[in-house]
């Protein structure tokens, strides 16, 4: 329960994604510092790819790419510039400045079941996270920002701590604590990877299974009701 306040905040719009989807391809966004908010814009982006069809079985490598080179796979088409640009509307008015950027990186990793996982830090280019994802059938990628509201009183924290507050009544965690565990451990990696010379790295250790629960985000708890 230690994991991310955006995995329970407001979107904008609201996404609900269904569980068991296909995905094809999903892509997120985030900015600012790349451990800090690199763990916020990592946490959002699995709480909706972990509700994939087969739910969520780990992830096979990862490596982190700066400069020129992040924008390769892009590129290249490894990941899906619709996506991308879907999940960039949401945080960011100005795509034609995000290139160029030495501050830039992007986290690049594969599931093992096949999904490829990007998540691009943009500092100074975008305003917020964000997350798209495109389902099998259809042509559309679905996309949110993940609100980080002010007033009142940083209420986002309010919804994370409903969680916790569930969870000690209960005795069981609100949402799978694996998730916050994989999350970790890829941002823990791609760092590594960023000062081995941007090497992709094997990560046997991120095989972490698990399935997702139906746990809902702002403002869909009642913050009064009982645990």
């Amino acid at each position: 329960m230690a994991g991310s306040s955006l995995a329970v905040t407001y979107r904008d719009p609201d996404l609900t994604l269904p569980m068991d989807c296909e995905i094809e391809a999903a892509v997120g966004i985030g900015y600012s510092h790349p451990e800090i908010y690199g763990f916020h814009a990592l946490d959002s982006y699995q709480c909706l790819a972990e509700r994939r069809r087969g739910a969520e079985t780990g992830v096979k490598w990862v490596q982190c790419l700066q400069g020129d080179t992040m924008w390769k796979p892009l590129d290249d088409g490894l990941i899906s510039k619709k996506t991308f640009d879907a999940a960039l509307a949401r945080v960011c008015n100005q795509p034609d400045q995000v290139r160029g950027r030495n501050d830039s990186a992007l986290y690049l990793f594969e599931y093992l079941d096949g999904l490829i996982g990007a998540v691009f830090m943009l500092p100074g280019i975008a305003a917020g996270t964000s997350a798209a994802l495109t389902l099998k059938g259809e042509p559309t990628p679905m996309a949110t920002r993940f609100e980080e509201r002010t007033e009142p009183r940083h209420p986002h924290f309010a919804y994370l701590l409903k969680g916790i507050e569930r969870m000690i009544h209960t005795g069981r965690p609100s949402y799978p604590i694996e998730r916050t565990l994989l999350s970790s451990g890829i941002l823990d990696r791609v760092l590594t990877s960023r000062i081995q010379s941007h090497a992709k790295l094997l990560s046997p250790e991120l095989a972490i299974h698990y399935k997702p629960v139906d746990y809902p985000h702002a403002p869909k708890s009642d913050l009064r009701s009982d645990p």
